[in-house]
């Protein structure tokens, strides 16, 4: 995610670059490539316009104890295009686990049935509240899904 979207709206949100994580530059090998992970703060509940309601059938269901099948249909399909790697070198016990946690809450979009994309809230941090992923599967990009799951998710974390 880029400091400003297309539309705007990040940057009109009370964020602040908090630290980013990369490693040492040095030559990345060939068929490498460079992680350079961003972390967003944001240090007061947002006051916005809400994103629109997005046309047609939707539902935003919270998954109690998905079946790491599942969690890694959406984790792959969402992460494909952004080669999202993390969770796929998890064992199942270990995702497993990672997903189970109470403190951990996973919520799907779903539009006219179909799953479109999810959210993951990490609160296993004391005082804070991380969306730890998010995303849309490919068929629903740019059609006003994601500001509608990211204006929940940023509601329903605060």
């Amino acid at each position: 995610m880029s400091d400003d979207d297309e539309s705007g709206r990040l940057a009109a949100l009370p964020v602040r670059r908090r630290r980013t994580r990369k490693a040492a530059r040095r030559q990345v090998p060939e068929g490498k490539i460079e992680v350079v992970v961003t972390y967003l703060e944001m240090t007061e509940r947002p006051t916005r316009v809400p994103a629109p309601h997005p046309p047609g059938k939707i539902a935003l269901m919270r998954l109690d104890r998905p079946t790491v099948s599942f969690y890694r249909y959406l984790y792959n399909t969402v992460g494909a295009d952004w080669l999202w790697y993390e969770r796929r070198i998890l064992d199942d016990d270990a995702l497993r686990r990672a997903i189970h946690d109470p403190a951990v809450e996973i919520y799907v979009l779903y539009v006219q049935g179909t799953p479109a994309g999810y959210v993951e809230l990490d609160r296993r941090h004391r005082e804070q509240v991380e969306i730890a992923y998010f995303g849309l599967i490919p068929e629903f990009l740019g059609r006003g899904f994601g500001q509608y799951l990211l204006d929940w998710a940023v509601d329903e974390a605060w």
